[in-house]
């Protein structure tokens, strides 16, 4: 059985955050560098176009942002081992990928100066984005029917009149409601007396079934 001890690893909850989604600038770069091909082909055999996907670059262990991204293949040279292409992926052994090829910083440089970006442009995309302003909403009195939203009003209008619908029905049929009641309170009674009525049959012939046990005087 597991203790608490063993099991607290697990309850705990990830206290990472969330990754942001691109904006349309970054997507726009994303595109271009797929284009392109990964950055470690052309360093190594200088061809563009390799089908390649978007390689974070991290500092400590956490990613800079989609702004700061390389071209990488995979199988090959992002993750996966690509067997007889002598290629050296980056997350196998980050020291041998960076002595072969280049740092990160090295390989975003020269990504970014194949695609045409600037640093002006690298740093413009990645300031922090304006956060969005909102305004209070001023709730109206409670009182005052009139200030409130048009649909709340909207509900009570609907809810107001389905009343003086219902008080109209009620009033205009009393007769038939009426009867319908009599006439349902009736059957229930005689539903109740037919089974009293079998339940009394049941318990007579049950008395007569039953044989007489001789009393010794």
């Amino acid at each position: 059985m597991l203790t608490h001890k063993v099991c607290e690893p697990y309850l705990r909850v990830s206290k990472a955050p969330m990754p942001k989604p691109m904006t349309s600038a970054e997507k726009v770069r994303d595109g271009l560098i797929r284009e392109l091909g990964c950055i470690a082909c052309y360093v190594q055999t200088g061809r563009r176009g390799t089908p390649a996907c978007s390689h974070h670059i991290t500092r400590r262990g956490r990613r800079l942002g989609h702004t700061y991204t390389i071209p990488l293949c995979n199988p090959g040279h992002h993750k996966d081992v690509q067997p007889g292409s002598g290629k050296e992926p980056f997350h196998h052994n980050k020291e041998t990928f960076e002595d072969t090829y280049g740092t990160q910083d090295e390989l975003f440089a020269l990504t970014n100066k194949l695609i045409g970006y600037t640093d002006e442009m690298i740093a413009d995309m990645a300031a922090p984005r304006p956060a969005a302003v909102r305004t209070p909403r001023k709730s109206p009195p409670k009182g005052d029917a009139k200030a409130r939203p048009s649909h709340e009003a909207a509900v009570i209008k609907r809810r107001m009149a389905q009343k003086v619908a219902k008080e109209r029905y009620l009033v205009e049929h009393a007769d038939e409601i009426a009867a319908k009641k009599a006439e349902l309170k009736a059957r229930a009674k005689q539903f109740q007396n037919k089974i009293q009525g079998k339940s009394r049959i049941a318990k007579t012939t049950k008395s007569k079934m039953l044989p007489r046990i001789p009393v010794n005087k």
